[in-house]
């Protein structure tokens, strides 16, 4: 290989999914993950690869680069909600540095397999900003994008769906020390209940529709 990074293992079965897909729509309607039928659903997850190979083909140092700056979008978004929290300055950027710095953290971002959890905690954190912008200022655009990042997290790994905890717990805790807003605080955490039922909905049917993917 004359020392040139290669895609491998798993990277390379992902790579050659990527190409294979002649558009990443079907990816949201399909059970698509084809070594284990119905057991994952992450289309936006998948269609990033579709995108990535489109642009970058095989060239595994594209794919780094380009992984390393999603990964700095993510540490840039948490040093936002952090700030939001009303976290102390200094201490937000180093939390923020640290999480960007370290070497584990690093190495998953360089795992190709491994862009469903950048993209899964890009959106969460990015769910999370537009809910305490919601907080400080109800608008309902705010609100739908809040709605829709907590969306793109749950179908880019299941993991996202953990984002409902915190965007709850926020607006809940808002409906508390503000009894004037509680209505639209109430209506906020139902909506956002509601993208995860869904989800969940989405998930079946892709399945279901799917003669593996039925069996199980």
């Amino acid at each position: 290989r004359g020392g040139r990074p290669a895609l491998e293992g798993q990277e390379f079965m992902q790579l050659a999914f990527a190409r294979l897909v002649g558009s990443p729509w079907p990816l949201f309607v399909h059970d698509h993950y084809a070594p284990a039928p119905g057991v994952v659903f992450r289309p936006l997850g998948f269609a990033s690869f579709w995108l990535w190979q489109a642009v970058f083909g095989t060239d595994y140092r594209a794919h780094a680069i380009a992984d390393l700056a999603l990964h700095a979008g993510v540490a840039l978004a948490l040093l936002r909600v952090l700030l939001r929290a009303r976290v102390p300055r200094t201490l937000a950027l180093a939390c923020s540095l640290l999480f960007a710095l370290h070497p584990a953290v690093i190495g998953c971002a360089l795992w190709w397999s491994a862009r469903f959890d950048l993209l899964a905690t890009l959106f969460i954190l990015l769910a999370l900003d537009a809910a305490f912008a919601y907080r400080d200022r109800p608008r309902s655009f705010v609100l739908a994008g809040a709605l829709c990042a907590a969306m793109a997290a749950m179908l880019s790994k299941e993991i996202g769906l953990a984002v409902m905890l915190p965007l709850s717990l926020l607006w809940l805790r808002w409906a508390r020390i503000e009894p004037a807003r509680r209505a639209i605080a109430w209506r906020a955490v139902a909506l956002a209940w509601l993208c995860e039922l869904v989800w969940f909905g989405r998930r079946w049917r892709a399945y279901a529709d799917d003669p593996l993917g039925a069996q199980l």
